[in-house]
């Protein structure tokens, strides 16, 4: 090669390789954890299917990511891909639990709280502690649209664990944290009292439910509840006036079915009332 040529090169490569080097360096910076741009990186690997590389990087990100904030999000993003695309419970059950302790204030905490909740029904078969997670969940998101539903989903796994009073009191905090969500809560309390032998208690949140401002084909469940309770207690002509009123929004089979069986006690109740006023007037 000719001295002139190799000197030219020379020249070149002496201008071109750090202008080389200095792309390398800022696309390893663009990309890389520390950068902010990591997270959007890891995003898009993961929309496009490449959930490994994904999971990777959001790993990188969350214990090297620039700000606590892009580290949580980056932690909160491993925990749910774990719970969600895993087939190993125990694992997403550790993921979903070391975020949470690891990031108290999280954005992400509710959800990841109530995720672990359902891991803990489903797989553990462990009510007590899925109500817990529930409602440690709505402690961290309680202005999370699903946050009602996850007090509810507590109390019912209280309830399934036989602990009916602090079910009650977790329907009973729906109701007044969450108004619009009043008359499912006391429904469902009304239905335990039901179920436990408690018409007395179970009349008067029926009642608070028929008397509500909320949508008629609720305040009809509330009467249909009344009069069950009132036909329990025996009270027939209570039972039917209730029974009636809820006519229009409850199905017409189930009202004649029930209202044909309450006249028919009705009658029989008179003809025994009768028979016994006629029996002692012979005597």
């Amino acid at each position: 090669m000719q001295p002139l040529v190799k000197q030219h090169l020379r020249s070149v490569a002496r201008g071109v390789v750090p202008g080389i080097l200095l792309v390398v360096v800022g696309v390893v910076a663009s990309v890389g954890p520390w950068s902010p741009l990591a997270l959007g990186w890891a995003d898009a690997l993961a929309s496009r299917g490449a959930d490994e590389a994904a999971a990777s990087v959001y790993r990188s990100v969350a214990h090297l990511g620039v700000t606590e904030s892009i580290r949580e999000r980056a932690a909160y993003r491993v925990a749910m891909k774990t719970a969600v695309t895993q087939g190993d419970p125990q694992l997403a059950i550790r993921a979903l639990t070391a975020y949470a302790r690891q990031h108290p204030q999280g954005q992400g905490r509710g959800e990841a709280l109530a995720r672990l909740a359902d891991l803990y029904m489903a797989h553990l078969h462990a009510p007590s502690r899925a109500a817990k997670a529930w409602r440690a969940a709505v402690e961290s998101a309680s202005d999370d649209p699903e946050a009602p539903d996850w007090l509810m989903r507590a109390a019912l796994a209280l309830e399934g664990a036989g602990k009916d009073r602090q079910a009650r009191a977790l329907r009973e905090q729906v109701a007044r944290q969450y108004p619009e969500r009043a008359a499912e809560a006391w429904l469902a309390s009304a239905r335990l009292l039901m179920e436990r032998g408690d018409s007395d208690r179970a009349y008067k949140l029926y009642e608070q439910v028929a008397e509500s401002s909320h949508a008629r084909e609720l305040r009809s469940i509330g009467r249909l509840g009344m009069a069950i309770c009132l036909e329990n207690d025996g009270d027939l002509r209570g039972a039917v006036a209730q029974l009636d009123e809820a006519s229009e929004d409850i199905p017409e089979d189930v009202w004649r079915t029930r209202r044909a069986r309450i006249l028919e006690r009705q009658q029989t109740q008179e003809r025994y009332a009768e028979n016994q006023k006629k029996a002692a007037q012979k005597r």
